[in-house]
C-alpha cells in the first residue's frame, strides 16, 4: 500500500479536480495555465500531514507537503522540470531551499548525469550535480532506465529520482515498479524508522555511481571489431569475448 505518490507531469491545469477515495490530492498546475507539465500528491488521510507552499515557476513545478516521523517534520515535494528551459545551479538551489532542512524530492527532473545512473551527462545534468553538491544533498535512483520513448530512435534513460536531505540512507530502499503504462517506469522508495537490511546475495554490474562515460570509452578503445565469426566455434568466442569485455567496463566504470 502506498502512503504518499508523488506526481510528476500531472497535466492538470488549476480547474482540475481529482478524487481519490481515502487520500487528498494536491496539484500545482504549469504557471501558464495550460494542462501540461505540473506536479501532483497523493497522500492517505490517515497520514497526519500539511501543505506547504507550491512552486511554479515555468521550469520547475513542485507540490510540497509535511510530515512528521520518529526523526522530526520532513518535507515530501512531488517535482517536474520540462525540458525545454536553461536552469543553472542557482535556479535548483533556490528551488532546494524552499524545502527546509530535511527533505524527499522525487520526480521527472529530465536532467542526465552519470553520477545517478543516467547514460550521459547533459548540461542540465551538470548544474544539478553542481546544486546537489552545493547544498549538500544526495540523489537516490535505481540505477535503471526511467524513460521509455516510444520514438525508436530514441534510448531509454534514467530521467525520474529522488533528490534528498539529512534522510538516512540506511533506512531507506528504493526499486522499480512495474505498474502503470506510462512511457515513463514508476519508482518507489521506502523510509523506514529503522535499518531495512538490504539483499546481498545478488551482484549488479552497475549501480547509481557507474560513470557510463568511462564505460563507453573503455569499449571504445578495447573492443576488437575485426574477430572472425565464420565457424559455430568462433562465434561462440566471440560471445564469451564481448561478455567479458562488457563485464570488465562495467566494474571499472563503477564505484561500490
Amino acid at each position: 500500500m502506498i502512503d504518499v505518490c508523488l506526481i510528476s507531469e500531472s497535466h492538470t491545469t488549476s480547474r482540475s479536480r481529482i478524487n481519490v477515495p481515502g487520500y487528498s490530492v494536491y496539484l500545482t498546475p504549469h504557471p501558464d495555465g495550460g494542462a501540461h507539465a505540473g506536479a501532483a500528491i497523493i497522500i492517505k488521510n490517515s497520514v497526519k500531514h500539511c501543505l506547504l507552499d507550491p512552486f511554479a515557476a515555468p521550469y520547475l513545478q513542485a507540490t510540497s507537503i509535511r510530515v512528521e516521523d520518529r526523526s522530526g517534520f520532513l518535507n515530501l515535494s512531488a517535482i517536474y522540470c520540462p525540458p525545454r528551459h536553461t536552469i543553472k545551479e542557482e535556479m535548483f538551489s533556490d528551488f532546494f531551499k524552499t524545502l527546509g532542512n530535511r527533505f524527499i524530492a522525487g520526480g521527472d527532473w529530465n536532467a542526465k548525469h552519470s553520477h545517478w545512473g543516467s547514460r550521459i551527462t547533459v548540461t542540465r545534468g551538470k548544474e544539478l550535480k553542481k546544486s546537489i553538491d552545493a547544498n549538500h544533498l544526495r540523489s537516490m535512483s535505481t540505477g535503471e532506465p526511467t524513460y521509455w520513448p516510444t520514438d525508436s530512435n530514441k534510448t531509454p534513460d534514467l530521467l525520474d529520482f529522488f533528490i534528498t536531505k539529512n534522510i538516512c540512507l540506511q533506512n531507506t530502499l528504493i526499486k522499480s515498479s512495474l505498474d502503470g503504462s506510462s512511457d515513463h517506469t514508476p519508482v518507489i522508495l521506502i523510509l523506514s524508522p529503522i535499518a531495512i537490511p538490504h539483499d546481498s546475495g545478488t551482484d549488479y554490474l552497475h549501480n547509481s555511481k557507474t560513470d557510463w562515460d568511462c564505460f563507453r570509452e573503455y569499449l571504445e578503445s578495447n573492443i576488437d571489431l575485426k574477430l572472425s565469426l565464420k565457424t559455430n566455434e568462433e562465434v561462440d568466442n566471440a560471445s564469451l569475448y564481448i561478455t567479458n569485455l562488457i563485464q570488465v567496463a562495467a566494474w571499472t566504470s563503477t564505484l561500490s
